[in-house]
Protein backbone atom coordinates (compact mmCIF):
# COMPACT_ATOMS: atom_id res chain seq x y z
CA UNK A 1 0.00 0.00 0.00
CA UNK A 2 1.42 3.39 -0.99
CA UNK A 3 2.29 5.87 1.71
CA UNK A 4 0.18 9.04 2.01
CA UNK A 5 3.04 11.12 0.50
CA UNK A 6 2.93 9.35 -2.91
CA UNK A 7 1.39 11.25 -5.82
CA UNK A 8 -1.01 8.39 -6.56
CA UNK A 9 -2.65 8.45 -3.12
CA UNK A 10 -5.58 10.64 -4.31
CA UNK A 11 -6.22 8.67 -7.52
CA UNK A 12 -8.95 6.18 -8.12
CA UNK A 13 -8.24 2.55 -8.87
CA UNK A 14 -8.97 3.08 -12.58
CA UNK A 15 -6.57 6.06 -12.72
CA UNK A 16 -3.93 3.97 -11.01
CA UNK A 17 -4.45 1.12 -13.49
CA UNK A 18 -4.25 3.61 -16.40
CA UNK A 19 -1.04 5.10 -14.98
CA UNK A 20 0.41 1.64 -14.47
CA UNK A 21 -0.62 0.66 -18.02
CA UNK A 22 1.13 3.78 -19.42
CA UNK A 23 4.29 2.96 -17.47
CA UNK A 24 4.24 -0.65 -18.66
CA UNK A 25 3.69 0.55 -22.27
CA UNK A 26 6.56 3.03 -21.90
CA UNK A 27 8.86 0.34 -20.48
CA UNK A 28 7.79 -2.07 -23.23
CA UNK A 29 8.57 0.53 -25.93
CA UNK A 30 11.94 1.23 -24.32
CA UNK A 31 12.70 -2.50 -24.15
CA UNK A 32 11.77 -2.89 -27.83
CA UNK A 33 14.09 0.03 -28.75
CA UNK A 34 16.89 -1.53 -26.69
CA UNK A 35 16.24 -4.87 -28.37
CA UNK A 36 16.44 -3.24 -31.83
CA UNK A 37 19.67 -1.49 -30.84
CA UNK A 38 21.04 -4.74 -29.47
CA UNK A 39 20.10 -6.47 -32.70
CA UNK A 40 21.80 -3.69 -34.70
CA UNK A 41 24.94 -4.07 -32.57
CA UNK A 42 24.85 -7.88 -33.02
CA UNK A 43 24.51 -7.40 -36.80
CA UNK A 44 27.34 -4.87 -36.85
CA UNK A 45 29.56 -7.17 -34.79
CA UNK A 46 28.76 -10.09 -37.13
CA UNK A 47 29.54 -7.92 -40.20
CA UNK A 48 32.78 -6.52 -38.74
CA UNK A 49 34.11 -9.84 -37.46
CA UNK A 50 35.77 -10.79 -40.82
CA UNK A 51 37.35 -7.33 -41.01
CA UNK A 52 38.73 -7.81 -37.51
CA UNK A 53 40.12 -11.22 -38.43
CA UNK A 54 41.70 -9.74 -41.57
CA UNK A 55 43.22 -6.86 -39.61
CA UNK A 56 44.57 -9.27 -37.00
CA UNK A 57 46.02 -11.48 -39.72
CA UNK A 58 47.61 -8.49 -41.48
CA UNK A 59 49.06 -7.17 -38.21
CA UNK A 60 50.43 -10.61 -37.35
CA UNK A 61 52.05 -11.05 -40.77
CA UNK A 62 53.50 -7.53 -40.70
CA UNK A 63 54.98 -8.02 -37.23
CA UNK A 64 56.40 -11.40 -38.31
CA UNK A 65 58.02 -9.72 -41.35
CA UNK A 66 59.51 -7.04 -39.10
CA UNK A 67 60.82 -9.75 -36.79
CA UNK A 68 62.32 -11.69 -39.73
CA UNK A 69 64.05 -8.52 -40.96
CA UNK A 70 65.48 -7.89 -37.50
CA UNK A 71 63.61 -4.71 -36.56
CA UNK A 72 62.92 -5.87 -33.00
CA UNK A 73 66.49 -7.04 -32.46
CA UNK A 74 67.69 -3.70 -33.83
CA UNK A 75 65.32 -1.84 -31.48
CA UNK A 76 66.65 -3.83 -28.50
CA UNK A 77 70.23 -3.02 -29.51
CA UNK A 78 69.30 0.63 -30.01
CA UNK A 79 67.83 0.59 -26.51
CA UNK A 80 71.20 -0.63 -25.24
CA UNK A 81 72.96 2.21 -27.06
CA UNK A 82 70.49 4.69 -25.61
CA UNK A 83 71.14 3.23 -22.17
CA UNK A 84 74.90 3.73 -22.67
CA UNK A 85 74.28 7.36 -23.71
CA UNK A 86 72.07 7.99 -20.69
CA UNK A 87 74.50 6.40 -18.25
CA UNK A 88 77.65 7.65 -19.99
CA UNK A 89 76.84 11.36 -20.19
CA UNK A 90 75.83 13.91 -17.62
CA UNK A 91 72.92 16.26 -18.20
CA UNK A 92 75.44 19.09 -18.68
CA UNK A 93 77.29 17.13 -21.37
CA UNK A 94 74.02 16.37 -23.19
CA UNK A 95 73.19 20.10 -23.00
CA UNK A 96 76.57 20.92 -24.56
CA UNK A 97 75.95 18.36 -27.31
CA UNK A 98 72.55 19.92 -27.90
CA UNK A 99 74.12 23.33 -28.29
CA UNK A 100 76.48 21.93 -30.94
CA UNK A 101 74.08 19.59 -32.72
CA UNK A 102 73.88 21.79 -35.85
CA UNK A 103 77.67 21.89 -36.12
CA UNK A 104 77.83 18.11 -35.56
CA UNK A 105 75.23 17.48 -38.27
CA UNK A 106 77.00 19.80 -40.73
CA UNK A 107 80.25 17.95 -40.05
CA UNK A 108 78.60 14.58 -40.61
CA UNK A 109 76.99 15.93 -43.79
CA UNK A 110 80.37 17.10 -45.08
CA UNK A 111 82.02 13.82 -44.11
CA UNK A 112 79.48 11.82 -46.11
CA UNK A 113 80.34 13.56 -49.38
CA UNK A 114 81.65 11.05 -51.95
CA UNK A 115 85.12 12.64 -52.11
CA UNK A 116 85.58 12.51 -48.35
CA UNK A 117 84.21 8.99 -48.10
CA UNK A 118 86.56 7.91 -50.89
CA UNK A 119 89.52 9.50 -49.13
CA UNK A 120 88.56 7.86 -45.82
CA UNK A 121 88.21 4.47 -47.51
CA UNK A 122 91.55 4.91 -49.27
CA UNK A 123 93.18 5.93 -45.98
CA UNK A 124 91.70 2.97 -44.09
CA UNK A 125 92.85 0.58 -46.82
CA UNK A 126 96.35 2.07 -46.78
CA UNK A 127 96.56 1.80 -42.99
CA UNK A 128 95.46 -1.86 -43.11
CA UNK A 129 97.97 -2.65 -45.87
CA UNK A 130 100.76 -0.88 -44.02
CA UNK A 131 99.89 -2.73 -40.80
CA UNK A 132 100.06 -6.06 -42.67
CA UNK A 133 103.40 -5.11 -44.27
CA UNK A 134 105.08 -4.15 -41.02
CA UNK A 135 103.46 -6.82 -38.86
CA UNK A 136 106.39 -9.19 -39.25
CA UNK A 137 109.13 -6.55 -39.34
CA UNK A 138 110.93 -5.00 -36.39
CA UNK A 139 109.77 -1.50 -35.49
CA UNK A 140 112.98 0.25 -36.45
CA UNK A 141 112.62 3.81 -37.76
CA UNK A 142 113.55 4.22 -41.44
CA UNK A 143 116.83 5.94 -42.25
CA UNK A 144 116.89 9.38 -43.84
CA UNK A 145 118.16 7.77 -47.04
CA UNK A 146 115.18 5.35 -47.08
CA UNK A 147 112.83 8.30 -46.71
CA UNK A 148 114.67 10.26 -49.40
CA UNK A 149 114.43 7.23 -51.70
CA UNK A 150 110.62 7.21 -51.22
CA UNK A 151 110.46 10.88 -52.22
CA UNK A 152 111.45 9.86 -55.77
CA UNK A 153 108.06 8.12 -56.10
CA UNK A 154 105.53 10.60 -57.67
CA UNK A 155 102.62 9.07 -55.66
CA UNK A 156 104.52 9.66 -52.40
CA UNK A 157 105.17 13.29 -53.39
CA UNK A 158 101.48 13.80 -54.28
CA UNK A 159 100.40 12.25 -50.97
CA UNK A 160 102.94 14.36 -49.06
CA UNK A 161 101.67 17.50 -50.82
CA UNK A 162 98.09 16.64 -49.84
CA UNK A 163 99.11 15.95 -46.24
CA UNK A 164 100.98 19.25 -46.06
CA UNK A 165 97.96 21.06 -47.51
CA UNK A 166 95.77 19.47 -44.84
CA UNK A 167 98.22 20.50 -42.10
CA UNK A 168 98.29 24.03 -43.53
CA UNK A 169 94.50 24.30 -43.40
CA UNK A 170 94.48 22.93 -39.83
CA UNK A 171 97.00 25.53 -38.70
CA UNK A 172 94.64 28.33 -39.72
CA UNK A 173 92.46 27.46 -36.73
CA UNK A 174 88.68 27.60 -36.48
CA UNK A 175 88.56 31.37 -35.81
CA UNK A 176 89.90 32.28 -39.26
CA UNK A 177 87.80 29.81 -41.25
CA UNK A 178 84.73 31.14 -43.03
CA UNK A 179 81.43 29.98 -41.48
CA UNK A 180 79.59 27.22 -43.33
Amino acid sequence: MPSPETPTSGLSLEDKIDLLTEQVASLTARAERNDRQSEWIRDLTRDLRPVGYGATDLATRTLADYDDKGYFEFARALGGVLDQVVTGFTAEEIDQLGQNVVLILRTVKEMTQPEVMGLLRQTATAVQETEHEIAGQPTKPPSLFAIARQLRDPEVRIGLDRALGLLRSLSAGPATRPPT
